[in-house]
């Protein structure tokens, strides 16, 4: 009888153990094993590397946001009266644009300053 019978199927139960002791591993950030530890967002969201990456991702979105909203306010803003557009759905930029990608909350816009700000935590800088 062959005495190397069933080495075969238990390398390959072991090899599959390693990948997702790895993948969770990675997953979960490294957890002071050589890998990356996670710096807790202000908002509390994205509790994995994939979490955070697409939510910095939404966060490079929204600065994108409130660069485009602010061009389109110093374009459509009357330069002799110094009269900034009423609202920000007067700009057409579209409704994408008139809320926060991260939290879903609406821009706040004052038409007497024509100043735009993001409400929402840790966007206070865009």
């Amino acid at each position: 009888m062959n005495k190397q019978s069933g080495r075969g199927l238990v390398g390959i139960l072991i090899s599959i153990a390693l990948m997702i002791g790895l993948t969770v591993v990675y997953l979960k950030g490294g957890m002071g094993i050589g890998g990356v530890d996670l710096k807790e967002r202000e908002d509390g969201k994205g509790e994995t590397v994939i979490g955070q990456s697409m939510y910095a991702a939404k966060d490079t979105v929204c600065q994108s946001n409130m660069r485009q909203i602010r061009m389109s306010i110093a374009t459509l803003t009357d330069p002799v009266s110094e009269q900034f557009p009423s609202s920000l759905q007067e700009l057409r930029l579209g409704s994408e644009y008139e809320s926060c990608p991260v939290g879903e909350v609406a821009y706040v816009y004052d038409p007497r300053t024509g100043q735009v700000s993001c409400p929402h935590t840790g966007h206070s800088s865009h």
